[in-house]
């Protein structure tokens, strides 16, 4: 797994000023995995307890930069100094990739985004970015048509809501949904009515 944070700004958070920063932290998958997943948290901090409560139960692997949230490497004076034994980690395991691009390439989206948008007024908004960019950047990891993912979703969500195999059938890496959404789709003809109804499991 990847790791990574970028700064966010919230207007209306409890017991903070507008001015004070806060964090869209971010984890995704690394190239050894059998599904790309990219999830985004918001967070109103950039403590340790942030990148360590999110991904809880995770075992694996976690490659990220060199801040100490993310682990106890004590002060860097220099930076490949202090850190040479994990900067060399990925020559002894073929999993680890030699940068954290991955994740920074994912922070890129949602800094980008935050330059049109420049704030969130509330943490249930900075919330709902951290749900729709995890939706959209995942989706994109599954070399996915966004608008046909999002207009698929959309079309068969209220009948499946409360079904766990209906959910399955629709994250990014089923195969209805690549089936679905990997090309052009004639969003005319595919409406509620003539839908293709779910694959059963």
């Amino acid at each position: 797994m990847h790791a990574d944070e970028t700064t966010c700004q919230v207007l209306r958070e409890k017991g903070r000023t507008a001015e004070q920063t806060s964090y869209m932290w971010l984890y995704t998958t690394g190239s050894d995995a059998l599904t790309p997943i990219v999830l985004y948290d918001y967070q109103p901090s950039r403590k340790g307890s942030c990148a360590q409560n999110f991904p809880e139960g995770f075992r694996g692997l976690v490659q990220c930069d060199g801040y100490q949230g993310y682990n106890k490497l004590g002060k860097a004076v220099n930076y490949a100094q202090n850190h040479h034994d994990t900067l060399m980690n990925y020559l002894l395991d073929g999993r680890c990739e030699i940068s954290n691009n991955r994740a920074e390439r994912k922070a890129k989206s949602y800094a980008i985004g935050r330059k049109a948008f420049l704030f969130h007024t509330s943490e249930t908004g900075a919330g709902a970015s951290a749900v729709m960019y995890s939706i959209v950047e995942t989706a994109k990891a599954n070399n996915l048509n966004i608008f046909q993912y999002l207009y698929t979703v959309l079309l068969y969500m209220p009948d499946y809501m409360n079904s766990s195999a209906g959910i399955e059938q629709l994250m990014p890496w089923s195969e209805f949904i690549k089936e679905q959404c990997s090309g052009l789709i004639d969003v005319e003809s595919n409406v509620l009515e003539k839908r293709i109804p779910l694959p059963h499991r």
